[in-house]
């Protein structure tokens, strides 16, 4: 029997103009496991985190949301810095019925606003997901953006219904373009210019939907993509990816991917679950000594199977 897997590899490497003395550094990298992601069960088949030079102390721990955090510390001079993380994932179907024919989600949105919602969380933590956060505004600073995902989710429209509607009118509104905003670039500017990446399409999206009552987290990951017909795939080629996931009991996370219009599937690798970007960046630090280039980062997803 052969099994699905995707083989995961990240690479980000700082360049110093001259050698740093220390450096710390938090690396969010490590794929969840056992998890559901819509249809699908993932699963860490293997893992490993590699930096040079070799860090004089390294600490891992599951942050209030279960994802994983690696800390490290480098304290010999170095003028460059590679972190580089692997992973193996499989996932295995779950569920014979289409999620457009799931019961759970074809309930009424409105089902989603009930007090009872605190105890199916899997993690306390994820209560915090119902409010504003550091990159989410109060629906009161983003009235516009209430309104727009107020147009999706009319009265008694299923869960399912609303959020794939959202989703497609969020990426309709917005095109994509990298470099025209950056990791601090509020939601409202972006939403200003119509214009920015998959952070800027999730935090919008997280904005509305929890300006409407409804729990929803940032979900930061990878997805596959297909090199051009009778192209080869080039190493390094891909990006971490980021979209929304929307609590619904009895159900778990639905996952939605407002940049690519699609609800997630089994091209999709779930690496963290937070309230929104700044509690899950795949690598956060400082060196002190030297300044630094802006990093250079390469991603590559492919998928492969084991028999």
């Amino acid at each position: 029997m052969t099994v699905p897997q995707i083989s995961v590899r990240h690479d980000t490497t700082y360049a110093y103009f001259a050698p740093a003395s220390l450096s710390y550094y938090r690396a969010c990298l490590q794929p969840l496991s056992q998890v559901r992601c819509n249809h699908f069960m993932q699963k860490l088949e293997s893992f490993t985190l590699h930096v040079d030079p070799a860090p004089r102390l390294t600490l891992r721990e599951r942050d209030v949301f279960a994802n994983v955090q690696a800390y490290f510390e480098i304290d010999q001079p170095h003028d460059r810095l590679l972190v580089r993380s692997e992973a193996k994932m499989s996932q295995t179907p779950i569920g014979a019925v289409p999620l457009a024919e799931t019961p759970e989600l074809l309930k009424p949105w409105e089902s989603l606003l009930l007090p009872e919602l605190r105890a199916t969380l899997p993690t306390s933590g994820f209560i915090a997901c119902i409010y504003p956060s550091q990159r989410v505004p109060d629906a009161a600073d983003a009235a516009d953006i209430v309104e727009f995902a107020r147009e999706s989710f009319t009265p008694a429209r299923s869960i399912i219904e609303a959020l794939m509607d959202f989703t497609h009118r969020i990426h309709e509104a917005f095109s994509y373009e990298g470099g025209s905003t950056h990791v601090d670039t509020p939601v409202t500017e972006a939403w200003s210019n119509k214009k920015g990446v998959c952070q800027d399409f999730s935090h919008f999206g997280l904005t509305g939907l929890r300006g409407l009552g409804l729990l929803t987290a940032y979900v930061s990951g990878y997805m596959l993509t297909e090199a051009p017909e009778g192209e080869e795939k080039l190493v390094g080629s891909d990006a971490s990816h980021a979209w929304i996931a929307l609590w619904v009991p009895g159900f778990g996370w639905l996952h939605a991917d407002p940049t690519n219009d699609c609800l997630v599937d089994d091209r999709y690798i779930v690496t963290a679950i937070g309230r929104d970007y700044s509690d899950i960046p795949p690598l956060q630090g400082v060196s002190y000594g030297a300044d630094s280039q802006p990093p250079v980062v390469g991603v590559t997803v492919s998928r492969d199977g084991l028999t």
